[in-house]
């Protein structure tokens, strides 16, 4: 059986795990769905059937509806060329925490981060952190990725039987 904090553990990295993947996706379906709407067209004149190239009509309605996506996508990707605080702080070697100027400058971050974290809950008390281990959260982020998927593929699916000439009426 698994204690309460490892499942809760646990959540979180699967969370941050599937944001991340997600991320990285959002270009792979692009790609790959562009391809297809070539190899589309391609086929269906091929075989005489009504068809348009719409590959970059679809490239350019995927880029609009996603843009968020693609942008967070390429924060994580170039995320090295500027680390957050956050990162640099992670890279520490261990032996850095014993430097009493390191410890010092530590201790001074999470006083600041704390008093702008209780200026920021008493001016706007309405803003709440979402907890990962809520399984209701859980659920709601993975129905967030689930309407994603259908969204993609709806737009997917539009273009695609454009392209082949089977557009429903």
């Amino acid at each position: 059986m698994v204690d309460d904090e490892t499942q809760k553990e646990m959540v979180q990295a699967l969370t941050e795990h599937t944001y991340t993947l997600r991320s990285y996706e959002i270009y792979t379906v692009l790609e790959r769905a562009t391809q297809t709407l070539k190899f589309g067209h391609e086929v269906a004149k091929a075989i005489n059937l009504p068809s348009v190239m719409n590959d970059k009509k679809y490239e350019k309605q995927m880029k609009k509806e996603f843009e968020h996506r693609l942008r967070e996508r390429h924060r994580i990707v170039h995320a090295h060329e500027r680390p957050s605080l956050v990162s640099r702080i992670t890279a520490l070697a261990p032996e850095a925490f014993k430097v009493p100027e390191v410890q010092n400058y530590l201790i001074a971050l999470i006083k600041m981060n704390s008093s702008m974290l209780r200026l920021l809950k008493q001016k706007h008390p309405e803003i709440k952190m979402p907890d990962a281990s809520d399984k209701g959260f859980y659920r709601g982020y993975l129905a967030r990725v689930d309407e994603e998927a259908k969204n993609m593929w709806e737009l997917f699916k539009t273009y695609i039987e454009e392209c082949v000439g089977m557009q429903q009426t």
